[in-house]
């Protein structure tokens, strides 16, 4: 991740936490970290599209997906792309003003 994507990030996740604070319910994402948990060999921001929902907070689905691969910030939406594909591959549109969860589109199953 680049300084300007990296920058877009940090600002859309202070947006979400000025914007109404974030929940801190975890949502059992898979995590390398996490001692006892069966070990994948698919990247992390794969596992956790199953249990993405509409209204989730970007800390919320930062602990799912893990870091987006680009960030573009507008003053309506601010979108994570998990791939260089951008708007052809899995991403999370977000509300801007609120940073919640608008849509999303996940991995396709090859």
């Amino acid at each position: 991740m680049n300084a300007r994507n990296t920058v877009a990030l940090i600002l859309s996740l202070c947006l979400a936490v000025g914007a109404g604070g974030c929940r801190q319910q975890h949502r059992g994402g898979l995590s390398a970290a996490e001692p006892g948990k069966a070990q994948t060999s698919e990247p992390r921001w794969t596992v956790g599209w199953a249990q993405l929902e509409n209204d989730m907070d970007a800390v919320e689905v930062l602990s799912l997906l893990d870091e987006p691969w680009h960030v573009k910030v507008t003053k309506i939406n601010t979108t994570w792309f998990y791939s260089d594909r951008r708007a052809e591959g899995p991403h999370v549109v977000f509300d801007t003003r609120r940073m919640r969860v608008d849509r999303w589109r996940a991995p396709q199953n090859r």
